[in-house]
């Protein structure tokens, strides 16, 4: 166990040119892991990468997408492990036939990822646990029904996978304000959902704009567990806040894990 450190994004993992520390016409990757992230000292410690699964409002992580690129691209930098996000359309204030549309649809297209085949010759496959946790991405300002995460929260619960598992489980990704946390609190599962905290956000300083971060210290949703903070956020429209103050900082979120948990054990695995 211990703190682990990772990043999301929109933006594809293979995504290029990117340029710096001497090298140009490089991958989002190895930009993230050899280049921005090392400064300040110690050099980084970026090891998962959450990538967005339909159905998502951002740039996807699909079988139509070439996806081995981007396995490559993170392999190839020692990162081994993807966190499956998904950000629905219809979230917000959704109904409980739009949340168990939702779920089974994330459901199956991380579970086409591991059964259909990843090209150029890679691979997403369960982690030695056999549980992957899927986070469903709620920003500010999205009313959270009880009737949306109920129905959500059950359909990931009870997917089967062609090979008779049942493997995943739920997640949110929220500011854990109070009105959400009251919904996951009282919804079915809570015991068993983590919570992805996006706060405190302490806007631009070295210690936060790097990897390691800062000291584990998230807020959360009282009797869930808080498993990952996204504790530096990429927010080009608010630059005098956010890490984005940094001349040159690529297009990902900062995120660590909880120490007292081995979160990259409920991750997807690459192969």
């Amino acid at each position: 166990m211990g703190t682990q450190w990772g990043v999301d994004s929109c933006e594809r993992a293979d995504h290029t040119p990117y340029s710096g520390c001497g090298l140009s016409n490089q991958t989002l990757a190895w930009y993230v892991k050899n280049c921005y992230f090392k400064y300040p000292p110690p050099a980084d410690n970026i090891i998962f990468w959450a990538r967005y699964f339909s159905p998502s409002q951002c740039g996807v992580f699909d079988l139509e997408s070439h996806p081995g690129l981007e396995v490559q691209a993170m392999r190839a930098q020692a990162i081994y492990s993807i966190m499956p996000v998904t950000i629905p359309t219809d979230v917000n204030n959704g109904t409980a036939s739009q949340g168990t549309a939702d779920g089974n649809a994330v459901c199956q297209a991380v579970t086409n990822m591991i059964f259909g085949g990843v090209d150029d010759g890679t691979c997403v496959t369960f982690p030695s646990t056999n549980a992957i946790y899927l986070y469903l991405d709620v920003e500010a300002g999205i009313n959270l029904t009880a009737a949306y995460w109920g129905a959500w929260n059950n359909a990931v619960w009870n997917f089967r996978t062609p090979d008779g598992r049942y493997p995943y489980w739920p997640g949110i990704y929220t500011n854990a304000n109070g009105s959400v946390c009251s919904v996951v609190a009282s919804g079915p599962h809570a015991g068993n959902v983590k919570v992805w905290s996006n706060q405190p956000d302490p806007g631009c300083s070295g210690s936060y704009c790097s990897s390691p971060g800062p000291s584990w210290g998230p807020y959360g949703c009282s009797g869930i567990t808080t498993s990952m903070w996204q504790y530096g956020i990429y927010n080009p429209n608010n630059c005098s806040r956010t890490c984005c103050c940094y001349s040159g900082f690529p297009p990902v979120d900062l995120d660590q894990s909880n120490p007292g948990t081995t979160e990259t054990n409920y991750m997807l695995a690459t192969c």
